[in-house]
C-alpha cells in the first residue's frame, strides 16, 4: 500500500492541503451557495459547554428534524468533513493524518454546514520512502503502525462528540459511529474528475477493518468505471434518518440549481421511489440501486458542468 514519488501529486503535504485537496473541497461550490463570509471555527470550540447543543437545537429547529436525526446530522457537521480528509487523504496519497481537535478547524456556511475543513496543523505519516518523508511536520513508520495510529487520532477526535450527542439524540453509540465510518468509507465518492483506483479503496478497507475500531460495520465501497472515468460507488453501513424529516418540510434537491434538479427528478421519480428521502448511499436501500444512482450522478454531473478535476 505505500506510493512511490511518482504516485503522489504533491511535493509535501503543505502544497498538498493547499492544491489537490482544496480543488477537491472546491468541486462543487458552484453548486452551493459557497462564500468567502463563512465562520472558521475550531473543532475543539465545539466542545465548549452549550456549543453542540446549540447546533443540534439549531439543526431541530432549521431543519424540522427529530431529535435522532439531528443528533447525526450535527456529528456529521462538526467530525464528519475531519473524517472524510483523513480518508482522502490516505486513499489519495498513502499518507496517515494524526487529526487532534487542536489541529482541525471547520468553515461554516451561512446556512450552518461546514463548506471546508483545515487540518494542516496535523502531524502526517508515511510509509518509508514515501516522497513525503523527508518533509517537516511528516513521521515515518511502518504501515500497521501508520493505521493503527491514524485511526486511533480519527476516535480520539470522534469520542467526545458521540459521547455528547448520544443523549440530545437518545441514539445508540453503534448508530453514531457508523455515521464516522461511512464519513471515512464514502470519502472519494461524487468526485468528478478523480481517477479512483482498486488501490485506493483498499487502502480504505484497510484503515477500517482494523480490529478493535468502535464501528461494527463499514461501508460497501468499490472503484467502478462512470461516466468520465472510474469514480467510486459505495453504499452506507448507517443511515442519517433523512427520511424522518417531516413529508411537508423535506427539500429533495439538496441545494441543487433547478435544471440539474429536473434531470434528477425525470430519472428518478420520487413518486416511484420506494425509499423516498433516504439517500444515493443509503443502507436502507440495495446496493444495486446505490450504484445505479450513482452512476447517474455522475452522468448529470458531467451533462450540466464538465466533471471538474478533483
Amino acid at each position: 500500500m505505500s506510493l512511490t514519488s511518482a504516485d503522489v501529486p504533491s511535493r509535501s503535504p503543505q502544497e498538498w492541503w493547499e492544491g489537490r485537496f482544496e480543488e477537491h473541497q472546491a468541486r462543487h461550490d458552484e453548486l452551493h451557495d459557497v462564500g468567502l463570509d463563512g465562520t472558521w471555527a475550531d473543532l475543539a470550540d465545539l466542545l465548549k459547554p452549550g456549543a453542540l447543543q446549540a447546533l443540534h437545537g439549531r439543526i431541530v429547529v432549521a431543519e424540522n428534524a427529530p431529535a435522532n436525526t439531528a443528533a447525526k446530522w450535527a456529528l456529521t457537521w462538526t467530525v464528519g468533513p475531519v473524517a472524510a480528509a483523513v480518508g482522502y487523504a490516505w486513499a489519495t496519497t498513502g499518507a496517515g493524518v494524526l487529526a487532534g481537535t487542536g489541529s482541525c478547524r471547520l468553515r461554516f456556511n451561512p446556512g450552518g454546514w461546514p463548506e471546508r475543513v483545515d487540518l494542516r496543523g496535523s502531524t502526517i505519516l508515511v510509509p518509508n520512502g514515501h516522497a513525503w518523508a523527508e518533509c517537516p511536520g511528516v513521521e515515518v513508520a511502518p504501515v500497521e503502525e501508520l493505521l493503527r495510529r491514524t485511526r486511533d487520532a480519527l476516535v480520539a477526535v470522534a469520542s467526545p462528540f458521540v459521547t455528547a450527542l448520544r443523549p440530545l439524540g437518545k441514539v445508540g453509540a453503534t448508530s453514531l459511529w457508523a455515521e464516522v465510518a461511512d464519513d471515512v468509507g464514502l470519502c472519494l465518492t461524487h468526485a468528478p474528475g478523480l481517477d479512483v483506483t482498486d488501490d485506493m479503496v483498499s487502502r480504505l478497507a484497510a484503515l477500517l477493518d482494523l480490529p478493535g475500531s468502535p464501528w461494527k460495520a463499514r461501508p460497501d465501497v468499490r472503484a467502478a468505471p462512470v461516466e468520465g472515468g472510474r469514480g467510486c460507488l459505495a453504499r452506507k453501513a448507517g443511515c442519517c434518518l433523512a427520511y424522518l424529516v417531516p413529508e411537508e418540510t423535506r427539500t429533495d434537491d439538496d441545494g441543487d440549481p433547478p435544471a440539474r434538479h429536473q434531470a434528477w427528478a425525470a430519472r428518478f421519480p420520487a413518486a416511484s421511489d420506494p425509499k423516498p428521502r433516504t439517500c444515493s448511499t443509503c443502507s436502507l436501500r440495495e446496493l444495486a440501486d446505490c450504484e445505479e444512482r450513482q452512476r447517474a450522478w455522475f452522468e448529470i454531473d458531467r451533462q450540466f458542468s464538465g466533471g471538474a478535476q478533483s
